[in-house]
């Protein structure tokens, strides 16, 4: 299970739901002694892109092409969910 860190920048309400949702998640994670790993945007980036730095697009080319599909997913956050999930999962870029 991959986790990612909530973005600084959110509104406080968001910040707040996104919180408690994560807060649900990991305790789940606990109580059944399921591993994860969490990791920041920029890691996931690397991970992904090879570049820490890389934008949205660069993320979706990399995530459609890593999945082998044709057309990067949608909407944005699936593609951002996709590759929380794979960068977690399969280290694509040598360390």
């Amino acid at each position: 299970m991959g986790a990612s860190f909530v973005a600084v920048r959110s509104p406080l309400c968001r910040r707040l739901k996104l919180s408690e949702a994560r807060g649900v998640i990991l305790f789940t994670l606990a109580n059944l002694r399921l591993p994860y790993r969490e990791i920041t945007p920029m890691e996931v980036e690397r991970e992904i892109t090879g570049n820490g730095k890389a934008d949205k697009k660069m993320i979706q080319k990399a995530v459609a092409q890593i999945l082998g599909v044709s057309e990067i997913p949608r909407p944005d956050d699936a593609a951002d969910a996709l590759a929380i999930a794979l960068s977690a999962f399969h280290p694509f870029q040598e360390n």
